[in-house]
């Protein structure tokens, strides 16, 4: 497998953006998040998702150079609207006008709705982390990407609803940073890229308990 230097892959990603229309600074912003996410061991979030940003920006479902918008307003809370912008490019936005709120009040809050993938969420922990802040945050998918099974459940009916908590320190920041489910979409991801098996309990194959469930209704004396 080729091994890239970090600038190399930061200058092709953000090419590629540019190609597509991305203005070159948040074209900038989203090609070095993933790069960086590559370099925190995290390939899941990293430029193997530059196919997929270029894909929703192609077929529309992602909008190139749009502003983040202000629903509402108040002293500690902020509600906006990413209008499908590029999501590294918009988290950081609304993060960038919460943290002047929290330093001003000691806490403040944020939704972002509309919003394209914003890549690692340990990335905004680490941000928060460096303006001496604690951070928390989750996703909840815009109830799409519903692929995580229920605890007994045979057909994906959630998202992998990531959350993320971090705490400036000393020396380097605290952070968690996890999916709700066995595991993250994007490990999953990982080894399709690689065309490598997932380990035993990742996956479900809802196809195989519908063709147990069809034997027990026929009363084919199959185990139930």
């Amino acid at each position: 497998m080729p091994t890239f230097p970090a600038d190399t892959l930061v200058r092709i990603s953000r090419s590629l953006f540019e190609a597509a229309g991305v203005p070159a600074a948040d074209a900038d912003v989203v090609a070095r998040s993933l790069v960086d996410a590559n370099l925190c061991g995290h390939d899941s979030h990293g430029v193997m998702r530059v196919p997929q940003y270029l894909g929703f920006l192609r077929n529309g479902t992602y909008r190139p150079g749009v502003e983040l918008t202000v629903l509402s307003e108040t002293p500690a809370v902020l509600a906006t609207d990413a209008n499908w912008g590029l999501g590294q490019v918009q988290a950081h936005r609304l993060l960038g006008k919460l943290v002047p709120k929290a330093r001003q009040l000691g806490v403040a809050a944020g939704t972002l709705r509309n919003c394209g993938h914003i890549g690692r969420l340990g990335e905004y922990a680490e941000a928060a982390a460096r303006e001496r802040m604690a951070f928390f945050a989750a996703v909840n998918s815009h109830g799409s990407g519903r692929r995580v099974v229920p605890p007994g459940g045979t057909e994906g009916r959630i998202s992998t609803n990531p959350i993320c908590l971090g705490v400036p320190t000393s020396a380097d920041p605290v952070v968690l940073d996890f999916g709700t489910s066995v595991v993250a979409e994007g490990k999953v991801r990982v080894h399709l890229q690689k065309k490598e098996p997932t380990p035993e309990g990742w996956l479900v194959d809802s196809t195989s308990f519908r063709s147990a469930a069809s034997r027990c209704t026929r009363g084919s004396g199959s185990a139930c």
